[in-house]
């Protein structure tokens, strides 16, 4: 971290963040994040807009956690570009927009992001700015099924681990009830 490594400065952000092998110091974990963030850090950016846009050790800044969740979603984060859509979706600190969501759901499915096909076959099956197209969102739903990666856990953010798996195995169960639905 002393020579500004990107990737040493988030990984030492989160560990004082969470309090993990050291005293839990916000004020510190923030610091670390931004320096990362400033080096195109899309895993710092997209940790900085989740703590700025739901007020988690910081003061809420949603300007802030906007400029950070586009800068992420720019340099093509997958998981920025999926959060980005689905902050569109649901009309969370941007007007709702599901032409927008679409298309940033479209990006971050060309990174093979799940839950991207889950929401893209979702706005198939039920017409969210583009038409009813079935197949379409049998196709999609099958993709989310088949990417497999719903037990994937990111190590440096063990901590909500029980949380994550559940919601990841919440999507794959979605996917699976909505293509029984369609069938």
């Amino acid at each position: 971290a002393k020579n500004n490594n990107s990737f040493a400065n988030y990984q030492l952000g989160l560990l004082y963040y969470y309090g993990k092998g050291v005293e839990k110091n916000y004020s510190m974990a923030i610091n670390l994040l931004e320096m990362a963030a400033k080096e195109n850090n899309t895993e710092a950016q997209l940790k900085l807009a989740e703590l700025y846009i739901n007020e988690k050790g910081v003061k809420e800044d949603i300007q802030k956690g906007k400029k950070y969740i586009i800068s992420s979603a720019k340099h093509e984060n997958p998981e920025s570009l999926f959060k980005l859509g689905l902050l569109y979706y649901n009309g969370e600190i941007f007007h709702q927009n599901y032409i927008r969501s679409f298309e940033y759901f479209y990006l971050a499915s060309q990174k093979k992001n799940p839950k991207a096909y889950f929401y893209i076959g979702s706005q198939y099956e039920n017409g969210k700015y583009v038409d009813i197209n079935i197949q379409k969102a049998i196709d999609y739903y099958q993709k989310c099924i088949l990417e497999k990666d719903f037990m994937y856990v990111n190590i440096s953010e063990n901590i909500d681990m029980i949380e994550e798996v559940t919601r990841k195995n919440d999507l794959y169960y979605r996917c699976y009830n909505n293509l029984g639905l369609i069938y």
